[in-house]
């Protein structure tokens, strides 16, 4: 009898593994799935949403991914706020929408604990700060101020970060007097100046 039970339990917690185990994968191919169609589609509203399984919450805190999403749901709204506007509803939602991605993106650039999630936000935000000193009449210093130390930053968190490097060159070299300027210095931020402004690849380090 004690056997018998034994057997039972055994059998149960095994099925209750092999569940986990195939909630483990559904969320790695989910993730990776997604990641592809959000270069295609960036503002897809189902991206990186949980699989419709038992254990879900359980595999994904296994897998440590509360981080990761909440990473890509910043940059989907990174992306989101650059979409043009065809009304002055649209375009007033797209502005609150540019503040709240510049907040999350300042967070997460100082308490992500993947350097290179950190170094990923701080450079968006250097775009995003950039992009609003354009715009900003008495705080345009202070902001253009600000996406040098945020480009600077992403550098500090990934030595290697390539796109940071080239924008924070590019940003010094615009906002020196232009007597001053390299003959091979780049003219302007403007047009696809700015590296890591649009959908990036992912890689082991997100």
């Amino acid at each position: 009898m004690i056997r018998r039970a034994l057997v039972v339990v055994l059998t149960l917690a095994g099925l209750a593994l092999l569940g986990l185990a195939w909630q483990v994968h559904a969320w790695q191919g989910r993730v990776a799935a997604d990641d592809l169609r959000f270069q295609v589609e960036p503002t897809a509203a189902d991206l990186w949403r949980a699989p419709s399984w038992p254990a879900a919450g359980l595999a994904k805190r296994l897998l440590a991914l509360d981080d990761d999403l909440r990473f890509r749901a910043v940059e989907r709204q990174y992306v989101e706020v650059h979409i043009g506007a065809r009304s002055y509803a649209e375009e007033a939602q797209r502005l609150a929408a540019f503040g709240e991605a510049q907040s999350a993106l300042e967070q997460l650039a100082r308490t992500d604990p993947s350097p290179a999630r950190r170094s990923r936000a701080a450079n968006l935000l250097g775009i995003l700060l950039w992009e609003n000193g354009q715009t900003a009449q008495e705080n345009g210093p202070l902001l253009l101020r600000q996406s040098v130390e945020a480009f600077r930053r992403s550098i500090r968190a990934l030595p290697r970060a390539d796109d940071a490097k080239y924008n924070l060159e590019l940003l010094m070299t615009v906002l020196q007097p232009s007597g001053e300027r390299r003959t091979d210095a780049p003219e302007d931020l403007r047009g696809t100046g700015l590296r890591g402004a649009g959908v990036a690849g992912r890689g082991r380090g997100y």
